[in-house]
């Protein structure tokens, strides 16, 4: 009879154990002078100290870490896989993390960190601050928002109602740190807009001389959403249909003096997006046999799609029978040949971790296990196996390593070996031909709608080919 009581509390006993099997001792947020602090300036560095008890040596224990700002909205999700912590040691750093990438404003925020240990995870939240180098102003100063304000400043008579038109603040690309990178700002949202015209619309003239078409659309680009605007780079305009040229750039001016407001594009955004509030970096615009990738947050690969948004931290991969081609806000072109991976760190900036990729653009970094490469307004091919094969094939790029540097000039090619400097520059033999097979040239037609200040709508479309 008493069995079951024995065996009642040998359970009890038992879950005890495993509940208590790991624990967080602590964490701790460290200036760089290695001091325990909470609060922080904006242009610093910290890093990060967890100490786990009770650590099972026989299990795999991983660790990742998100940032909350005041409101629960996430400022950085940890994208790559868990770092996993040597159980010899019963602490874990992550050192020299730039406060302005994480936390891109002053104000409170939350570090939530999450340790697993194969089916279970705990979790510790700890709260810092970030201010200003300035004398921190009261926190209902600092809101983002403050309507009563802009109604003041801004409101139109009430016969001709017009809301503000909010445009996107450019912001200084930041290196990447390790492969933790961020973007900085709100993932916009679409909107369905019922449009009705009854009657052709009359503008003023508003500049005595007409912009050419390509100036008139690369300041409407920068009317556009970002999402939006990613799918425009490295188009050109091949015709404006419903509307001239000199109409068309009027409707331009009316916007940068707000006076008129954008209501559909007609570019949609795909509706499976992991974006955490995050600006895309990229978009896939071909893809080839079944191309993988591995999204922020995600524990899974899937396959990639065409007109897929990439992200910071994003890795992609192909096999032996895909490739993929993507074009980055900034219109800098990537192809990645078969059996290649690279992970996606900002506008300007891929690691390649094998294989071999082609690159266009005005400005691009590559980093690599062996050797980095940057280059300026050029066309080159990047090869990484058991060696870094470098080849110019317009333009000029520079690769160096912690043991020297080389420039290449067009039609040079070097290589790189592990531990080893740079070889000198060498003609290139053979140019190669896989990126061919990813074709970028194609058509965009899309269609826009603009509202004036006095509620009428124009609609026109303008038809794109790649350059």
């Amino acid at each position: 009879m008493k069995s079951p009581s024995y065996l009642f509390l040998f359970f009890v006993f038992l879950s005890a154990n495993i509940i208590s099997a790991l624990e967080i001792k602590s964490i701790k947020i460290l200036d760089e002078k290695g001091q325990d602090r909470k609060e922080f300036l904006i242009n610093s560095k910290f890093s990060l100290t967890l100490e786990l008890q009770d650590i099972d040596r026989k299990k795999l224990t991983g660790f990742v870490f998100n940032i909350y700002n005041s409101k629960g909205k996430v400022t950085f999700k940890h994208t790559e896989e868990p770092t996993y912590i040597n159980t010899d040691k019963k602490t874990f750093s992550l050192k020299n993390i730039e406060i302005k990438r994480i936390c891109p404003v002053a104000g409170d925020y939350i570090l939530e960190t999450l340790v697993t240990e194969e089916n279970k995870e705990i979790a510790s939240k700890t709260a810092f601050r970030i201010k200003t180098e300035e004398i921190e102003q009261p926190k209902e100063i600092l809101k983002e928002e403050q309507p009563e304000v802009v109604e003041q400043a801004f409101s139109e008579p009430k016969s001709q109602p017009y809301p503000e038109i909010k445009t996107e603040e450019t912001q200084q690309e930041i290196p990447p740190v390790s492969e933790y990178t961020l973007s900085r700002s709100t993932f916009p949202q679409t909107s369905e807009t019922e449009i009705s015209t009854k009657s052709p619309v009359e503008l003023i003239t508003i500049q005595p001389e007409i912009p050419s078409k390509e100036e008139s659309f690369s300041k409407l680009k920068s009317f556009l959403k970002k999402s939006e605007k990613i799918q425009l780079e490295g188009y050109k305009i091949k015709e404006i249909q419903n509307i001239t040229q000199k109409k068309f750039a009027e409707i331009i001016s009316l916007l940068e003096e707000k006076k008129a407001n954008i209501l559909d594009s007609g570019l949609k955004i795909p509706e499976k997006i992991l974006s955490y509030g995050i600006d895309p970096l990229a978009i896939s615009l071909k893809t080839k046999g079944n191309p993988l990738i591995l999204s922020k947050g995600a524990v899974r690969w899937k396959n990639i799609e065409k007109g897929q948004f990439l992200y910071s931290g994003d890795i992609l991969r192909t096999d032996k029978n895909s490739f993929v081609g993507i074009v980055f806000d900034g219109a800098a072109e990537l192809k990645m040949n078969y059996n290649t991976e690279i992970v996606v760190l900002s506008t300007d900036s891929v690691k390649l971790r094998f294989g071999s990729i082609w690159i266009k653009s005005k400005e691009f970094n590559i980093q690599t296990s062996v050797a980095n490469v940057s280059s300026e307004n050029s066309e080159l091919v990047l090869a990484l196996q058991d060696k870094l094969y470098v080849q110019t094939l317009k333009g000029n790029s520079k690769v160096e390593n912690e043991k020297g540097s080389e420039i290449l000039k067009e039609k040079e090619s070097l290589t790189v070996t592990a531990g080893d400097k740079p070889s000198k520059p060498d003609k290139i033999s053979k140019i190669p031909i896989w990126q061919e097979k990813i074709n970028f040239q194609e058509e965009k037609n899309i269609k826009m709608v603009v509202e004036t200040s006095s509620g009428q709508k124009i609609k026109f479309q303008i038809l794109l080919q790649r350059q």
